[in-house]
């Protein structure tokens, strides 16, 4: 009579890979507390990129002063950003001006560096209700209710202090640096 050896793992045998693991798992820990906050600011910098984009790129399509304004109020709730089509030229959200993208927080861990643009982290012109606010026209170029042709930049950082900033220029080129 032969014996069949049993299928399947010891008990020494689960212990020491579950140990692998655990060994692993807490090397990578520290690494990884440290990639979520960058990986969120890079993807903060990456929608605010595409807000931008989405403004420059609509008031092109819809051959209309298209804007992007941070800690805008929409409806009374307080945006971090938003786009709008600036239907009266003025710079400013109005009323019933048609809202294209709206963005209430940060993403966890991101925010403003007002360590840059006078204690904002933003640079872009003040509006008349004093929200930075760029302003694309049918051209693409950034312009304003007063003739200027505007540019400027939002700095942003994450928790475990990486930086990044969008920088739109007075060509209306927009890069996240």
């Amino acid at each position: 009579m032969c014996l069949q050896k049993e299928k399947g793992f010891s008990l020494i045998e689960l212990i020491v890979a579950i140990t692998v693991i655990a060994i692993l798992a807490a090397a990578a820990i520290p690494t990884f507390r440290q990639w979520l906050p960058n990986m969120r600011l890079k993807a903060a910098a990456r929608d605010l990129f595409g807000a931008a984009m989405l403004a420059k790129g609509e008031a092109v399509k819809r051959n209309k002063w298209c804007a992007l304004s941070f800690n805008q109020s929409i409806s009374g709730k307080n945006m971090v950003y938003a786009v709008f089509e600036d239907t009266d030229k003025d710079c400013e959200y109005d009323a019933g001006e048609p809202v294209l993208l709206k963005v209430q927080n940060w993403p966890k861990q991101v925010s403003l560096d007002t360590s840059q643009g006078g204690g904002t982290g933003i640079t872009f012109l003040l509006n008349d209700n004093n929200r930075p606010t760029i302003v694309f026209s049918p051209t693409s170029i950034p312009v304003d209710d007063k003739g200027r042709v505007p540019n400027g930049s939002a700095f942003l950082k994450s928790s475990t202090g990486t930086k990044v900033k969008l920088v739109i220029n007075q060509t209306g080129n927009i890069s996240i640096q």
